[in-house]
């Protein structure tokens, strides 16, 4: 795990990594983007992993263990959610997809061994009846498998038996990153109201101005970006030169 704390942006210290430590695609590898540094799974040998680290005193290299794969916010998350959901992202994003399965396999069989040797977890019967494991496009999922649709609750799995999922998870060669993966849920009501200015009338009910004018957005199109973007994605790659940057 390569750390960098130098400018302001993601990108400047990608950028400064790359050219310090002789990683050209540092950039595409992100697992943390803080205002005070930003963190990338380099994947190098201890050797190489020292000298960059020596290269700047704005760069820290950290030994890549399971729990630094998963989201400090993944375990609190989960323990509100319905059902225990995890998702967890392959280090190397360019694995072809027989190989995925494969890796998924394993992952299966290694978390079906945590589980026969987890007595927190045997209350369920087989991890087969209570998890699934499958692939999600560049990603390896851990879901409960009664997972109802919300507000419904799921039965509660014990605490310790997720931390040693997870872990377990995370122990995978080539897992990069793991966090929770609550389903995804429309918010909309909210929404609408919040991007119109959070306005209420005298009576307290909220209001919509620009819907009220008659602007609703209806037949528009919106695209978002941030310091994020990948020039390398195929929605932006231009194979005839440099991507502009403004």
């Amino acid at each position: 795990l390569v750390c960098d704390a130098s400018g302001v942006s993601g990108y400047d210290r990608s950028s400064h990594i790359a050219s310090a430590c002789g990683l050209p695609e540092i950039g595409d590898r992100i697992v943390q983007n803080l205002p005070g540094r930003t963190c990338f799974d380099a994947q190098l040998y201890p050797a190489d992993a020292q000298a960059c680290a020596d290269v700047s005193s704005f760069i820290t290299v950290v030994a890549y263990t399971p729990w630094l794969k998963i989201n400090a916010h993944s375990f609190s998350d989960t323990r509100t959610e319905s059902a225990v959901r995890y998702s967890a992202s392959f280090g190397d994003r360019n694995l072809p997809n027989q190989e995925k399965i494969r890796l998924v396999d394993d992952a299966r069989a290694a978390l079906e061994k945590v589980w026969e040797d987890t007595p927190e977890c045997w209350g369920w019967g087989s991890f087969a009846e209570a998890f699934a494991v499958d692939l999600a496009g560049a990603a390896i999922s851990l879901h409960q498998k009664d997972a109802p649709a919300p507000p419904q609750s799921a039965r509660v799995v014990d605490h310790t038996c997720v931390l040693r999922l997870v872990h377990g998870l995370a122990s995978e060669p080539c897992v990069g990153a793991v966090q929770s993966d609550p389903p995804v849920t429309p918010d909309n009501h909210d929404g609408r109201w919040i991007i119109q200015g959070s306005v209420t009338d005298a009576a307290q009910q909220r209001v919509h101005p620009l819907h009220e004018a008659g602007i609703t957005g209806k037949d528009q199109v919106v695209q978002m970006s941030d310091t994020g973007l990948s020039v390398n994605s195929c929605y932006f790659y231009d194979e005839t030169g440099e991507v502009v940057r403004d």
